[in-house]
């Protein structure tokens, strides 16, 4: 954090495309490159931000009655089977509820 504002900087670049396993053994390479990093006095490892450009991530709308609300990310976990290509456990998700906007009459 450098005055208050948050940034990052790009260390690597890993493509996507091409073999599944090739590409988590690049990934991890990477990560394991990362220098070690003291927060609040521990060492520990470099902290990681993944960023997908939109063409590489699946986005839905769905719509749920309000009473999931309250449990929305379980809920979802619930459903990820039924509404992704992915086996359990092999998917990443965030959700956040949006109220229905209503027209004037």
């Amino acid at each position: 954090m450098t005055h208050g504002t948050l940034s990052f900087t790009e260390v690597a670049r890993i493509s996507l495309s091409g073999d599944a396993a090739a590409v988590a053994q690049a990934g991890r390479a990477m990560i394991d490159a990362l220098p070690q990093v003291a927060y609040g006095g521990a060492v520990a490892g470099a902290r990681v931000l993944v960023a997908l450009p939109a063409a590489q991530v699946l986005r839905k709308t769905l719509a749920y009655p309000a009473a999931v609300e309250e449990d929305l990310p379980s809920t979802l976990a619930y459903d990820l089977d039924r509404l992704t290509p992915f086996q359990g456990g092999r998917d990443v998700f965030q959700c956040r509820y949006r109220r229905p906007q209503f027209a004037d009459k």
